[in-house]
């Protein structure tokens, strides 16, 4: 690995390299009893976080919590797959108005020489669905999903 900040690197057990996937653009202090409780830089009314991956429920500046993260996750999938984001706006109000109303882009509508699995196609919209409460109950629900897709997965034309 080319030079790493220090804390995003470690061995594995096995001692292979892995990385950290550290912030999807949130800033929040946890540490309360080191930092106080005035500390959180995350705020009712505000609105922080990368305007590609954030929830719905978090364009209005109200707090996300562990099911805001899987929709970031599902909006990366979604990326990783396509290139592109789920929606293309052109500006931030229209891209917040895209995650809380419109529904998620057809991942081959993005990418016509996609070919997905019916199955992955089903993780990534229950990872972006609006409701918070319609989306997996945490990351290891997600991922089992994801594992439970039979291979290949998706794959070009």
């Amino acid at each position: 690995m080319k030079s790493v900040p220090r804390g995003c690197r470690e061995p594995a057990a096995d001692g292979s390299d892995h990385a950290k996937l550290l912030d999807f653009g949130l800033v929040r202090v946890v540490d309360r009893s080191q930092w106080g409780e005035g500390a959180s830089l995350t705020a009712e009314g505000a609105v922080l976080g990368s305007p590609g991956y954030i929830s719905p429920e978090q364009t209005p500046g109200h707090r996300g919590d562990a099911r805001s993260d899987l929709y970031s996750a599902g909006c990366l999938l979604f990326e990783l797959l396509t290139g592109d984001w789920p929606f293309l706006e052109e500006d931030r109000t229209q891209l917040f108005r895209a995650h809380l109303a419109k529904p998620i882009p057809a991942l081959e509508e993005r990418r016509p020489d996609l070919r997905v699995h019916p199955d992955l196609r089903a993780v990534v919209a229950r990872a972006m669905a609006k409701p918070p409460g319609d989306r997996f109950d945490d990351a290891v629900a997600m991922l089992s999903a994801f594992d439970a897709v039979p291979t290949p997965r998706a794959r070009l034309r």
